[in-house]
């Protein structure tokens, strides 16, 4: 899981295939959680979504382009879209966490499993580092103390530090 600020997106896909006919075309989508395969079907129904007065419905039309029937919509479907590409981006509408996910259609219109990322949290909180901890890194073994002098440690080549109790003041 990554995290950034923008609420620009972008995804980036490659080594899709298909050894009989090729990929032809993808689909991909942005959305709160993972797109499941069904929302990445191709039918000979279609829909078109069109807004008027705030007010959304959908067409529904068959492969003759003809309307079949005017019905409202869920505005909660995920909107999936098609691509030649192999790119794509995407202006997330508030904070929280998205996944891009894709699925490649082949030349006899056969969809793969869908793929999606891992998820990228989409977040103003700014991120700040108290602690680093880098395996197999050795420092100069010494003395050293906190800010108001009052307690003292010796610090080993291992990054291992060790309190020293009741120091002398030869010590400091």
């Amino acid at each position: 899981m990554d995290f950034q600020q923008s609420k620009t997106l972008s995804a980036y896909w490659d080594g899709f295939f298909d050894k009989e006919s090729g990929v032809m075309f993808y689909m991909y989508g942005f959305s709160a959680e993972p797109i499941p395969a069904a929302e990445f079907q191709l039918d000979s129904i279609s829909s078109i979504v069109i807004s008027i007065h705030k007010l959304v419905f959908c067409y529904l039309i068959n492969s003759f382009n003809r309307i079949l029937s005017l019905i409202s919509c869920n505005l909660h479907l995920t909107k999936v879209k098609e691509t030649y590409s192999l790119h794509a981006t995407h202006t997330a509408a508030s904070e929280g966490t998205y996944y891009a996910c894709v699925v490649a259609f082949n030349r006899a219109l056969e969809p793969s499993e869908p793929v999606c990322s891992d998820g990228v949290t989409v977040t103003t909180y700014v991120p700040s580092v108290s602690e680093v901890d880098i395996s197999s890194a050795h420092v100069q073994e010494g003395l050293v103390t906190d800010a108001g002098r009052t307690k003292y440690w010796v610090v080993g080549t291992n990054r291992h530090r060790r309190l020293i109790e009741n120091p002398t003041t030869d010590c400091v």
